[in-house]
């Protein structure tokens, strides 16, 4: 998408202003998002179908035909990726996740706040992983 729509990518980064908000952003202005252009490049590789559906449905997995517990993670993991991305300083980086979903999953907020990682440390490779060195 950034390569394609390069200054649409660029008006969608610029209206995420708060973590969660990037996939309808990505829907209003470019007509799709990221987790399904990456399931139709999954498909086009012959993954594995539930890897396909998890990216298909990642983007509102309570609304999906089929629940894909994969595709609920893919989207939590999102919000906790653009709350890094931003800074947010709130108590979780799930704190802005749907909490429909949160519930849906039985998972406890206290518990995500306490024992997520922080960004930083899931993140610290990917520089060294993209490094032309």
């Amino acid at each position: 998408m950034a390569i394609e729509l390069p200054h649409m990518v660029a008006a969608v980064e610029a209206e995420c202003i708060r973590p969660g908000l990037r996939i309808s952003v990505e829907r209003q202005k470019i007509g799709c998002c990221h987790p399904h252009v990456t399931a139709e490049l999954a498909r086009r590789w012959n993954l594995p179908e539930p890897m396909i559906d998890a990216f298909r449905y990642a983007p509102d997995p309570l609304r999906a035909k089929t629940f894909s517990l994969l595709g609920a993670v893919l989207n939590l993991a999102a919000t906790a990726a653009d709350s890094g991305d931003l800074g947010a300083t709130s108590a979780s980086p799930l704190s802005e996740a749907d909490s429909e979903l949160v519930s849906h999953l039985r998972l406890d907020p206290e518990w995500l706040r306490t024992s997520l990682p922080s960004y930083e440390s899931m993140t610290y490779t990917v520089d060294a992983l993209c490094s032309t060195r």
